[in-house]
């Protein structure tokens, strides 16, 4: 992948743009978490529910807590566990981010292990949606070729595909919540908790 194709595709989250892109886990589909628009789009190339929040990339602890409350628990939860496949939610959401159509004040946040990932949520500058890849209720993909076969029926389409390749088939993040003061598992192995 080389710089400008970086570049050229943060240009495109900007502009409101969808973008396909791989993560540590899977193909991931994104678009700049503030653009309303962008996110109504992808929902509906995706065939997601509007009822459903999405989740997303920060690049840090630091603007996770520009976007949602996180208690001393959580910060020592994502110390130990981002960068990487592990997705916390977090509560008390700034009205900037367009992501809760669930209208439950909650946002499933991470950070990427993937570099380019990472690169493109620091080059917005702001938290990058990223759900599967996929149309919904069908198998997560882990090559471009798979997203692309998937939408092909679609009226709309992803801007823009970041491809490098076939990426290992590795289980989706884990999704974890605090409440009460103890962590809730809602997708993923608890004993990685520990």
């Amino acid at each position: 992948m080389k710089p400008s194709d970086i570049e050229r595709a943060i240009l495109i989250l900007r502009d409101g743009g969808i973008l396909v892109f791989p993560t540590e886990t899977a193909y991931g589909m994104g678009c700049d978490a503030t653009n309303a628009k962008a996110i109504d789009r992808l929902m509906r190339i995706k065939g997601r529910p509007s009822d459903q929040s999405l989740p997303v990339i920060v690049d840090s602890i630091e603007m996770a807590m520009q976007y949602a409350r996180m208690t001393a628990t959580e910060e020592t939860l994502c110390k130990r566990h981002w960068p990487g496949p592990f997705t916390l939610i977090l509560h008390d959401i700034s009205p900037e981010l367009q992501t809760d159509h669930a209208l439950r004040n909650e946002v499933g946040m991470r950070v990427s292990s993937h570099p380019v990932a990472q690169a493109l949520v620091e080059g917005l500058a702001r938290p990058l949606v990223s759900t599967s890849a996929n149309v919904s209720g069908q198998p997560t993909c882990y090559r471009v070729q798979d997203v692309k076969k998937q939408f092909a029926q679609n009226v709309e389409h992803p801007d823009d595909y970041l491809d490098v390749g076939a990426l290992e088939e590795r289980p989706v993040s884990m999704v974890v919540e605090i409440v009460n003061g103890e962590a809730v598992v809602h997708r993923g192995d608890a004993s990685a908790l520990e």
